[in-house]
Order: structure tokens, then C-alpha cells, then sequence
């Protein structure tokens, strides 16, 4: 899940091109700019234009490209953006450390048209979305090779976490080759899932616990990829490798 969500410092400065370098804190009474920190490929090439030639605001734009970058960014303090788009595991912290301010929804009026359900979910990290809204929403899940998995898991059910981190279906799997989007905090959240645990509020003790069957998926593991490869991470599926 992802939010949109206001800073606490509002400034501008140059055009970002890939880099993270925050807008000059010395700018920050300017009304007339806005700064904005996302990934790379969440906006349409002609969205940016088209918001500066309807409002007059000129917008400056910066990309990261994993959320961690993203959290080292917004918790060292005067990052410079006004708005940022983030990540549910990490905003429920970046709230708890002071990073966003509230939004003023009397100037949102268009939040009518969110989903409420969606909402709801959204309020699992954020009570009463006091600080974000949701910009677009995903989901993790496990893609498979139906022949090649039921060639070595007959007759088993092909709907659980526990083909990744069960170590008798790992084990069986790992030949076929497992692959994984590179992400700690979904991973991590998916091996609480299984454990049966709170993804959204894990004790001490479930993040003790959830290292056993992260460790198992490791062992078993082919590959990685990036959060922003999504695409190259299922290539060995598509082509039959996995």
C-alpha cells in the first residue's frame, strides 16, 4: 500500500533528476513550488506539466528507489519535501517519528471518491488517515509454473506462504528455482502472515521468531530483485527457468 503524505518542512529548490538531493530549506516560504519525492515509474510522463499549467505551481521532482532510501531521507529531519509518496510498513514509523504533518482535508475535498475499504486498511498504519491518503495500492503474492509445481507438490494445495517458508515445500520447490522481489519489510511481513502473527503491530518476540522461516527462505532462494524490477523477477517464470 502506498500513501501520499505532507512533510514536515515545506521548501523548494531545483529539479531533481534521479538523485536525492532536498530542495534548500532557505526557500521554504515560496507557496508557489512544490517539492516531491517518489519512485522512479509512478507518474505519467505529461502529469507533472499538466498539474504546473492547471495551478501555476511549479514542482520539483526527486526519485528513490527503495523505501529505505526513502526513510533515511524523511527521519534525518528538513528533508525539504512537501510530499512524498511512501510505503505502509514504513509509514506507520515515519508517523511514530514525527516525520509528516497532518493533512488539512478541508483542502482535499476529492477524498470523498476514496474507497473505504481501501482506507480502512490504510488505517491499520495510520488511525483516522490523519497524515496520508492512498495514492495506489498493491498487493504480495506468489506466481508459480502450475505444471513444474505440481510435477513435485502433488495433490498440494498451491495457496500458502508456507511453499516459500515451509522447508519441506522449499526444499521440493528449490530445484524449480525460487526467485523474490528484494523488499525486507513485505518479506518479513509474509513470513508474520504465516506464522500467524500481526503483520501490522509484530512484537519483539515475532520478529525473533519470524527469522527461522526468512532464514529457510534464503537457503532455498535462486535469486533476488529489486523492488523496482518487478517485471525482470518473474523473466525466469515467463521463460520456463523456474
Amino acid at each position: 500500500m502506498l500513501c501520499l503524505a505532507s512533510s514536515f518542512t515545506i521548501s523548494c529548490g531545483n529539479h531533481h533528476s534521479g538523485t536525492i538531493n532536498p530542495p534548500s530549506a532557505a526557500k521554504s516560504d515560496d507557496e508557489q513550488v512544490l517539492n516531491f519525492f517518489t519512485w522512479s515509474d509512478y507518474i505519467a510522463p505529461d502529469t507533472i506539466a499538466s498539474f504546473e499549467k492547471l495551478t501555476g505551481i511549479k514542482v520539483n521532482v526527486a526519485y528513490f528507489n527503495t523505501n529505505e532510501m526513502l526513510e533515511s531521507q524523511m527521519l534525518t529531519g528538513h528533508s525539504g519535501f512537501d510530499v512524498v509518496v511512501t510505503a505502509g510498513p514504513y509509514f506507520q514509523r515515519q508517523i511514530r517519528s514525527g516525520a509528516y504533518l497532518p493533512l488539512d482535508k478541508k483542502q482535499l475535498p476529492n477524498l470523498v471518491n476514496e474507497d473505504p475499504a481501501l482506507m480502512a486498511q490504510a488505517a491499520l498504519n495510520d488511525p483516522g488517515n490523519v497524515y496520508g491518503v492512498i495514492y495506489t495500492w498493491g498487493t504480495y503474492g506468489i506466481g508459480y509454473n502450475e505444471q513444474k509445481a505440481a510435477q513435485v507438490l502433488p495433490n498440494t494445495p498451491l495457496r500458502s506462504w508456507g511453499l516459500i517458508f515451509d522447508p519441506a515445500f522449499a526444499a521440493k520447490l528449490a530445484p524449480c528455482g525460487i526467485n523474490i522481489v528484494d523488499t525486507p519489510a513485505g518479506v518479513t511481513r509474509a513470513a508474520l502472515k504465516y506464522l500467524g502473527r500481526n503483520p501490522n503491530e509484530p512484537t519483539a518476540q515475532d520478529l525473533t521468531d519470524v527469522d527461522t522461516p526468512t532464514a529457510i527462505r534464503r537457503q532455498r532462494l535462486c535469486s533476488t530483485s529489486g523492488p523496482r524490477r518487478i517485471l525482470p523477477s518473474f523473466l525466469p517464470l515467463i521463460s520456463g527457468r523456474s
